[in-house]
């Protein structure tokens, strides 16, 4: 037990042994008595024994966070139980992991995003990971759905532009490929760091210039300059902050595609493009068309039969497949003429042609053939 001396002012540890014995005890530091009782005015006196408040509220502090902590416990085995079992609802499932990841981003500081936009932008990237043209169609709808969902999810609209690009390069639709630079313009002002909005741009810059040169007024020599060299730019940045995303390498190859002078450069990002990911075909197909412009149909054949092999619904590869094979499309490829004005459709009722790919390989011929002939980069 622990008493106080007036006399020194220090705590004095005394056996409570000797306190039944005894009224009195002595002071070891300084020799005063101390008494238990107030008979005496000239004494040093303590009514009570002084008892140390401190150690007595650790102790109760630490038996309140045991017990704390055996709670969060419980409750937590609770959740897990409620996650796995099999007669839980998928409702009530997704209300539990959402109370939890958003108390979660309380806590964090990072955002939280509605489950049901998450589970739209799953559905996209499953079918985007195809990249058929059918696929992507599905997938920027799918986007769209996650993004109004979700406004805070800059992921998806991120994603829904770089659909846009990626189908109008396909489809060689201006309208599609202005779309997605407007988003993605406006997204680069929050997001300058991000390595998708950042490859998306690269595209869809390089697909309108390809199509501004076969369809609308060929832009100028510096302005080819200017514009090649910024897309450039744009997608080594995502490689920078992405160094191991095949569809960075198939977007810096798409983009010195145009440049006949890089092309044993651009055939080795499609291939490495591919070996990062094999189930990635665009690469390949991007492989079949690189040969294709460069008069060797026997290679490009061989690449649009292996991307068939992997996939047989890969909408790019059979056109290119059926050209190559077809003698009258090929001989037609420099003199094929495009309607510039197209009807107003929605994405989902734009359809997969061979017009469409004879018009997506004569573009890309026509580019290279204009900036080796009149643009030195």
């Amino acid at each position: 037990m622990l008493l106080y001396c007036k006399s020194c002012k220090q705590k004095v540890d005394i056996n409570p042994k000797v306190l039944s014995l005894s009224h009195e005890v002595t002071c070891p530091q300084c020799g005063s008595r101390i008494f238990l009782s107030t008979e005496s005015k000239d004494k040093t006196t303590l009514k009570e024994p002084f008892i140390d408040n401190e150690e007595k509220d650790g102790a109760s502090f630490r038996k309140l966070i045991t017990r704390l902590f055996v709670v969060f416990v419980f409750l937590v085995a609770i959740l897990i139980v409620l996650l796995l079992h099999p007669k839980t609802s998928n409702y009530t499932k997704n209300t539990l992991t959402d109370i939890f990841e958003s108390t979660a981003s309380k806590i964090t500081g990072k955002k939280y995003i509605q489950r049901s936009a998450l589970d739209l932008f799953a559905q996209g990237e499953k079918l985007y990971n195809s990249y058929t043209y059918a696929a992507l169609k599905e997938a920027n709808i799918l986007y769209q759905k996650a993004y109004r969902e979700d406004r805070e999810f800059i992921e998806a609209h991120i994603a829904e532009a770089e659909t846009y690009a990626i189908i109008g390069r396909l489809s060689s639709d201006t309208r599609l490929i202005r779309k997605s630079l407007t988003i993605l313009e406006e997204l680069e002002k929050a997001h300058p760091q991000n390595p998708r909005m950042l490859r998306a741009r690269a595209d869809a810059m390089i697909s309108k210039l390809r199509i501004d040169f076969y369809l609308n007024s060929p832009p100028t020599d510096s302005a080819v300059k200017e514009i090649y060299g910024e897309a450039l730019g744009l997608i080594n940045r995502a490689i920078e902050l992405e160094p191991h995303n095949p569809y960075n390498y198939n977007i810096k190859g798409l983009t010195l595609f145009i440049n006949s002078k890089e092309d044993e450069k651009t055939l080795n990002l499609f291939k490495d493009a591919n070996e990062r990911d094999r189930n990635f075909l665009d690469p390949l197909c991007n492989i079949a068309l690189l040969f294709f412009v460069n008069n060797r149909e026997d290679k490009a054949l061989e690449y649009s039969n292996l991307t068939l092999e992997i996939n047989k619904e890969n909408e790019l590869a059979t056109a290119l497949k059926e050209i190559i094979t077809n003698e009258s499309l090929i001989k037609t490829l420099s003199s094929k003429s495009v309607k510039k004005t197209r009807p107003k459709t929605t994405i989902e009722e734009i359809p997969y042609s061979n017009d469409l790919a004879v018009e997506y390989i004569t573009t890309f011929a026509n580019l290279r053939k204009n900036i080796t002939e009149k643009v030195i980069l």
